[in-house]
């Protein structure tokens, strides 16, 4: 007789997920696009999407590269998803793939009511994590709503290639382990990002007046940030740029440049916050000391830009 509960558990394919490796997180994002995909498929993205001269779109050209219908979802100032508008755009869309981007490793809060929508629409949610893989492994509050979640290792590890990874309830039950990622603590990597997190944000009110955190009541136990991102209100941004990196601290701009399918006109908050947006270096290998450093930089490079 079978026992109504085991003594153990038993089922190997409960709570599993499907990895597979790629040279990239486009790829594997291509991949999946390519198993779910219809020509019929329209696949909806946020309307903050960059493009570079490097590296070109990584989650927009695999899109473009199978000639692909889209559609893009508003998004304010902030960063955070105009919800009304996705289910809106799900509603009038006859199938669908939603992708959610995990920016710089948070997610948004009304990511489950859109996800709950694309349900109801019968669409398919592809969850964008190449910043959010500590807070997916560690955290545990990315990766659980969409139906596959795509990885890029180099930006969160020292290491290259991307990873698909994909639920049982489209992929059957097989599991490979993420061999890229064996020997590297992710827990104490992510408590050194959440740790430098929190050094900056504590530090940066002495630059209030000019810098401004994107998400200034986000907690830093609620996500784990690729980097720390930062609205520039007075200076020109891409000066500040060129002020900090030749000061030897290595700030970016992610998303400096959207993509031309984004319509300046309907999307204007996007544009705004692209002109605007720098991300301060949280990584691992970063101690409080540079980061003070930094904050002394940023105070200086303030005064500099603006006696010129």
């Amino acid at each position: 007789m079978r026992p109504v509960i085991t003594k153990t558990a038993e089922d190997p394919t409960r709570f599993r997920r499907v990895s597979r490796a790629y040279p990239a997180a486009r790829a594997a994002f291509g991949s999946y696009l390519d198993q779910v995909c219809t020509p019929e498929t329209t696949v909806l993205l946020p309307a903050y999407v960059g493009w570079s001269p490097r590296e070109g779109s990584g989650v927009f050209d695999p899109v473009r590269e199978r000639s692909l219908r889209c559609a893009f979802y508003r998004i304010d100032r902030h960063l955070n998803i105009d919800a009304e508008h996705v289910v809106d755009l799900l509603n009038n869309t006859r199938r669908a793939v939603l992708v959610l981007v995990h920016y710089f490793g948070r997610v948004d809060p009304a990511c489950e009511i859109v996800t709950a929508a694309a349900r109801r629409a019968g669409a398919i949610v592809i969850e964008d994590s190449a910043h959010a893989l500590y807070t997916d492994c560690v955290l545990g509050l990315a990766g659980h709503l969409g139906d596959a979640s795509v990885f890029s290792l180099h930006k969160m590890l020292p290491i290259q290639g991307g990873l698909l990874v994909s639920t049982p309830r489209l992929q059957g039950c097989t599991v490979t382990i993420h061999s890229e990622m064996e020997g590297f603590n992710l827990s104490a990597i992510a408590s050194a990002r959440q740790r430098n997190a929190a050094f900056l944000m504590e530090r940066l009110v002495r630059l209030d007046e000019h810098l401004e955190l994107l998400w200034p009541k986000a907690a830093v136990a609620e996500w784990v940030p690729q980097t720390l991102p930062v609205i520039v209100r007075r200076a020109d941004r891409d000066q500040l740029y060129r002020e900090m990196n030749e000061r030897g601290f290595g700030v970016v701009s992610l998303y400096h440049t959207l993509i031309d399918e984004i319509d300046r006109a309907d999307f204007s908050d996007s544009f705004w916050l692209s002109r605007r947006i720098l991300n301060l270096p949280v990584h691992q290998d970063v101690e409080c000391p540079a980061l003070e450093q930094m904050i002394d930089a940023f105070a200086d490079a303030f005064s500099a830009l603006a006696c010129r």
